[in-house]
């Protein structure tokens, strides 16, 4: 008597549903838009943080070629969907192609099935000449399920762009509730599930994807749980690359930016680098806890340590030099753009990638390095570092110091700081309407809201306090105990 599995435990995988299934198309009037895009966060890992220039879209991206650019998959992934595609995309893969994917999922079998194509084609342990392709969700798209298993195994070779705004849901493999009088044998099922963790550990044990998504996944067992990324720090963390249009990503100026701000974002990184750090340094990381700012330091200006050590590229040891887990780069172009990076001595150990002070002189416990690029300040990082993330205002903090680890518990509580400087307030966000009002150094204040904004300052708080109500510049706020949240959903 053959054993049989309820609906319960396990999938969509033999039953297809009475939807269409999924739709090819060549989409080249999305180059445009697509060219728009760039990197909110610098490389998952510090390894990676060199100062080599970044773009989502390689240089030649939409240069013509026999297949087209840019292909979107959109609909419900069934059964026969797998052969469908690798038939199709066998005679029309072009190097660098974007494919994009926009589905709620479906066949499990078929999506691991087109995931090993993508593989295949772009493995480059076959030698010769092999192509790479990129993926991307974008904003207002949805990847779950099924979709999420080929963005991970095809962008686990090339580049899985999430834009910032679009919802990637990861769970494990169940029947939908249409199917509840259907069963499944015991065996097929387990070989399924197999290959579905087998697929995630090879993506772990490749570097691509960190152990908490398959832990994340293995949480959700039922058709409408989700673990969800959205395009944020945590999609980062999770290895896939979190991409923005420029003018959604402002890079950060200089201009109000000041040493306590740049620590909150330095501690951030590092949390959120955690899963791609050598064990020595993680170990460090769980037992340091959290680097809190603190007056008067955490009020001087970065422009006036730039100044200071006469230097357009500075570093320090953070969180400081007798406890040096990771190093802190900061640099600034002509106009005071900021560019930021963290490198950790662990992953360089000749130390050729990391910066080296060029002199004894100290400044906050900066010093002048030679000229070494970093990654771009954007706003969604800045946003991440003060507890706003994606313009949402985070108001529950963990219970304990190893809070870049998903499932932290948490308790809501009320924010509160104080100014650090005199600073504008204003009655909307941004800095393109005339202020109302200045709020005076050392004020304290309730904040209740935030949101990015695309100016130099990139991020607000709207406070309450005893002078006024408004909108402030979010970098001009201190919180006594404020933890880094390097989590964005």
């Amino acid at each position: 008597m053959k054993l049989i599995l309820s609906i319960a435990v396990i999938l969509n995988l033999f039953f297809s549903l009475h939807v269409m299934s999924m739709e090819i198309e060549e989409r080249e009037d999305l180059l445009s838009e697509l060219q728009d895009l760039v990197f909110i966060y610098p490389p998952a890992s510090p390894a990676d943080h060199n100062g080599q220039k970044r773009s989502p879209m390689p240089p030649d991206f939409g240069a013509p070629q026999a297949g087209p650019s840019v292909i979107m998959l959109t609909g419900q992934i069934t059964k026969g969907d797998a052969d469908k595609f690798i038939q199709y995309h066998r005679k029309n893969w072009a190097y660098n192609q974007l494919i994009v994917l926009d589905s709620p999922g479906g066949n499990f079998l078929a999506a691991l099935k087109i995931g090993a194509h993508l593989q295949e084609l772009q493995d480059p342990s076959g030698g010769g000449d092999y192509p790479t392709f990129y993926f991307l969700v974008r904003k207002g798209d949805t990847c779950l399920s099924a979709c999420a298993l080929i963005l991970a195994m095809g962008g686990g070779v090339g580049n899985a762009l999430v834009e910032q705004g679009a919802e990637v849901g990861f769970h494990m493999g169940i029947l939908p509730k249409g199917q509840a009088e259907k069963s499944a044998r015991i065996g097929d099922v387990m070989n399924l599930t197999y290959d579905i963790v087998s697929e995630y550990t090879r993506l772990i044990v490749g570097g691509w994807q960190p152990p908490e998504l398959l832990r994340e996944a293995l949480k959700h067992r039922s058709a409408d749980s989700f673990y969800y990324l959205r395009g944020g720090m945590r999609s980062w963390q999770m290895g896939f690359e979190p991409v923005a249009k420029s003018s959604a990503a402002p890079q950060i100026n200089q201009v109000g930016l000041d040493d306590g701000t740049v620590m909150r974002a330095c501690s951030a990184l590092m949390y959120a680098s955690s899963p791609r750090l050598p064990d020595e340094t993680r170990h460090f990381i769980a037992g340091y806890g959290d680097f809190t700012p603190r007056l008067p330091d955490a009020a001087v200006r970065i422009r006036e340590v730039f100044e200071d050590l006469e230097s357009d590229h500075i570093a320090r040891p953070f969180p400081d030099k007798t406890f040096h887990i990771v190093t802190c780069s900061l640099s600034r172009d002509k106009r005071g753009n900021i560019f930021i990076g963290i490198h950790d001595r662990n992953l360089d150990p000749d130390g050729s990638n990391s910066p080296k002070c060029a002199t004894s002189r100290r400044s906050l416990s900066w010093c002048a390095t030679k000229a070494k690029r970093v990654h771009p300040f954007r706003a969604p990082l800045l946003g991440n570092s003060l507890g706003c993330n994606n313009g949402s205002l985070l108001k529950v903090g963990p219970d304990n110091r190893d809070n870049w680890i998903g499932g932290w518990s948490e308790t809501e509580r009320e924010r509160k700081g104080k100014a650090k400087r005199d600073v504008n307030i204003r009655k909307t966000p941004g800095l393109e309407t005339s202020p109302i009002g200045t709020l005076k150094q050392g004020s304290k204040v309730q904040i209740v809201d935030c949101v990015l904004t695309n100016d130099k300052q990139g991020v607000f708080f709207k406070i309450k306090s005893s002078q006024i109500d408004g909108w402030v510049s979010a970098r001009f706020i201190i919180e006594s105990g404020l933890f880094a949240f390097p989590v964005t959903n």
